[in-house]
């Protein structure tokens, strides 16, 4: 490999740089039309059911649509990506506990050897 084709690769440099100017300043060159904005919200109370939940995505939605412009929307309890975790996961106790009993066994038989 000669000096050349050695300054041709790209390489990796990790700068520190604790001043958040020069990011600014890049952000701001980008065109309105360009940016995708995501927005995501905690509740300060976890609603009790499901159509109380419903009642205060509604309410958020209309807040956030007042200010800005919005393509999708979907709440956490039509979000079947985070539901369908926790729903299964609660089938699949009885199988992960058969399971665990079944690696302890193994575990204990091979260090009884």
């Amino acid at each position: 490999m000669t000096s050349e084709s050695w300054q041709n690769i790209p390489h990796v440099s990790y700068l520190y740089e604790p001043d958040v100017t020069h990011f600014l300043e890049c952000f701001e060159e980008f065109k309105e039309k360009d940016l995708h904005y995501s927005y995501s919200f905690l509740y300060t109370k976890k609603p009790e059911d499901e159509t109380k939940e419903k009642e205060l995505s509604d309410d958020f939605i209309k807040v956030l649509a007042s200010n800005v412009a919005l393509e999708t929307y979907i709440p956490r309890y039509m979000n079947q990506a985070i539901k369908m975790t926790g729903d299964d996961l609660g089938g699949d106790q009885v199988m992960m506990v058969g399971l665990l009993y079944i690696l302890i066994f193994i575990i204990a038989f091979i260090f009884a050897i």
